[in-house]
């Protein structure tokens, strides 16, 4: 806290999903209700914030960047480039833009890498409205096609026709998403009617979904998928029947590249 002070605080709620996690702390002073911006976008400049172990302010400058997640990050992260890869501070500090508006939240799973404003605005909503923050487990991962390199995009739009819309690069094994036949390379370019281009985008459609219709945990609710089958080369509709979460969700690893060796 500010001028090295401390304070105990107490755990409201984990969504391990997220890694995102509430706490109550008591104060003897008026708390300044921040402002976000939940229009972040590639190439927006950003400072990101922490303190030391001596809870000193620090700050670090760095450009917005949109990246295909790794191995070891989930699809709902961004990412910062140039902001300090070692930095001498804590993890899960702000990142603000240059009127002050809070724009995501560091995230200290990969170097880098940060939580929009968008969904930490949508898990304060849902936390706050059930207690929890419910989320649709899809069964599957995903790689934008904006975001993929330049020639397995181009080999996407020669045999496919398609340039926009989320590469399935894994699926679970017995998941609802393999029962109905989707497989590692097909291409959703559509979900409950709503185009999509990004994963961000994703996420933020299924927490909404589930603010929307009041989808508490343990329950099911239908996404409706429009579905390029790359094996078949035709598309098709798809609904798949999920289970509502604030668990971690584990993909099964895909074993199949139709785009060549090493694509999703």
């Amino acid at each position: 806290m500010q001028g090295g002070a401390t304070e105990k605080a107490t755990l409201q709620y984990h969504q391990k999903h997220y890694d995102l996690a509430f706490f109550s702390v008591r104060m003897d002073r008026p708390v300044h209700i921040l402002s976000f911006n939940d229009g972040v976008k590639r190439s927006d400049q950003v400072f990101e914030l922490g303190r030391d172990e001596k809870s000193f302010l620090r700050i670090s400058h760095g450009v917005v960047k949109i990246l295909n997640p790794n191995l070891l990050e989930r699809y709902h992260y961004m990412h910062v480039h140039s902001a300090d890869p070692h930095p001498d501070y804590g993890i899960g500090g702000p990142l603000i833009d240059f009127g002050g508006k809070i724009m995501g939240m560091v995230n200290g799973n990969t170097s880098g890498s940060f939580i929009p404003s968008s969904i930490l605005v949508k898990c304060l909503h849902l936390w706050r409205k059930f207690g929890c923050i419910p989320r649709p487990q899809l069964g599957m991962k995903f790689w934008s096609i904006k975001f993929v390199d330049i020639a397995l995009a181009e080999n996407i739009l020669c045999k496919c026709n398609i340039d926009d819309g989320l590469i399935v690069k894994e699926v679970s094994y017995g998941s609802p998403a393999e029962k109905l036949g989707i497989l590692v390379g097909d291409v959703i370019n559509c979900f409950n009617g709503e185009r999509i281009s990004t994963t961000v985008e994703l996420e933020n459609m299924l927490l909404s979904k589930c603010e929307d219709e009041n989808n508490s945990l343990n329950s099911e609710v239908n996404v409706k998928l429009d579905v390029f089958h790359i094996r078949k080369s035709r598309w098709s509709d798809r609904t798949l029947t999920v289970k509502v979460s604030d668990d971690n969700e584990v993909v099964a690893t895909g074993v199949s590249y139709p785009f060549g060796d090493g694509t999703p």
